[in-house]
């Protein structure tokens, strides 16, 4: 994308885990998880180091000046948006289920409880 200019702003929405896989793995018998991803990773330095524009959003504050700032840049931009992690409606909708015998989990084989 920096080699041919392209204007392409790619937004992040980093929560530092593979949401819905973390969710009913941390839940599970010993609570082991191979989803997290590191903390200090940042996906806007990666652009930046490649030639691009990099912006890091710690605070909803941020993300306006942010996205104008990349969307001003000329060719490719990183938006690496910290935010907190949180089960998905849907995972929460499989782990509060009463009377099931095994948890659901797309992409998986079905574990047992």
């Amino acid at each position: 994308m920096v080699r041919h200019g392209l204007p392409i702003v790619t937004v992040v929405l980093k929560n530092l885990v593979w949401g819905m896989s973390y969710e009913f793995q941390v839940r599970q018998p010993y609570g082991l998880t191979w989803v997290e991803l590191g903390a200090n990773f940042r996906y806007d330095l990666v652009c930046e180091a490649c030639g691009g524009h990099g912006e890091l959003v710690q605070t909803p504050d941020e993300l306006g000046p942010a996205l104008e700032r990349a969307m001003a840049a000329d060719g490719p931009s990183c938006v690496n948006v910290l935010t907190r992690s949180a089960a998905s409606p849907k995972a929460e909708m499989f782990m509060k289920e009463e009377g099931v015998d095994d948890i659901i989990v797309p992409y998986y084989k079905n574990l047992s409880r």
